[in-house]
């Protein structure tokens, strides 16, 4: 293992020639603090190969590989979208490890609650009037049901602040009571999965950017994730989480289905839970 924060384009080359590199992964490729344009001016290994941790092509010619799987980039499809060949991994090219230490999951909070509770757990920057008419739409459709909005931003737990405004102003401008809606802002890992067992019936993803992270652990605390997938990367990695867990159903093709596949979900709570 070598720490290079603070060497230099030539130093961190000269020592992955030094270190007879053969296989060089990029690990977060575009994603901040990276320091991968260093090495994507010229090839520093025989072969070189792009995680996927950032979800998109590097756009470097010295990259050979870009590792992914068929449910996110099927055969033909979307090859023209990067410069890298991509790598199918047959058994899906997303990974999640829970904590060692996750709360138990427990009863379907729907049963003791006597409704529904929809969570939506991605940042403010991914809803868009798309994302706002598929949420009020699914409220409309379950009657009584709520909606519940986490994610890491700290402010969100002031809910005068401006995206609680306007979340309220957007559902109430589609025919939602706003005050269907609560917010809670950052949590401990821990805390925020006992959140999702205590309080979530369904997930509902957003589009076009999906959720990684965040389905993985809706889906290990027991709560369903509805998706709508899309025609690139980043709108399909719910849709291969969930072919892998065997709710490939739950991954829309039109927001007419998505809007569906949420209102079914809700319909049989014995099959919910």
């Amino acid at each position: 293992c070598r720490h290079v924060a603070g060497w230099s384009e030539a130093e961190i080359r000269r020592q992955i020639r030094g270190d007879r590199i053969d296989v060089l992964v990029h690990v977060d490729s575009h994603m901040p603090s990276h320091r991968n344009p260093m090495v994507y001016r010229s090839r520093s290994a025989p072969v070189e190969v792009s995680l996927n941790i950032y979800p998109g092509t590097s756009g470097s010619s010295v990259v050979d590989y870009f590792l992914t799987d068929s449910w996110c980039d099927p055969p033909g499809e979307t090859d023209h979208l990067y410069t890298e060949q991509l790598w199918r991994l047959p058994s899906g090219a997303w990974y999640y490890r829970p904590p060692d230490v996750t709360p138990e999951v427990g009863e379907l909070p729907a049963l003791s609650r006597g409704s529904c509770r929809f969570v939506f757990l991605q940042r403010p920057a991914k809803t868009n009037p798309l994302m706002w008419d598929l949420l009020a739409s699914v409220l409309r459709e379950v009657e009584d049901s709520s909606l519940l909005m986490q994610n890491g931003d700290p402010w969100l737990d002031d809910p005068k602040g401006y995206f609680a405004r306007k979340a309220r102003r957007e559902m109430e401008r589609r025919g939602v009571d706003p005050g269907r809606v609560t917010f809670i802002g950052s949590r401990p890992l821990e805390e925020r999965l006992r959140l999702l067992g205590e309080e979530a019936d369904v997930a509902l993803d957003s589009y076009p950017y999906n959720g990684c992270t965040t389905t993985c652990e809706c889906l290990w605390m027991g709560v369903p994730v509805v998706t709508l997938r899309g025609r690139s990367l980043v709108s399909r990695v719910s849709y291969s989480l969930l072919a892998r867990t065997g709710l490939a159903e739950l991954a829309a093709e039109t927001p007419e289905d998505y809007v569906r596949a949420a209102v079914h979900l809700t319909s049989d709570l014995g099959r919910l839970s």
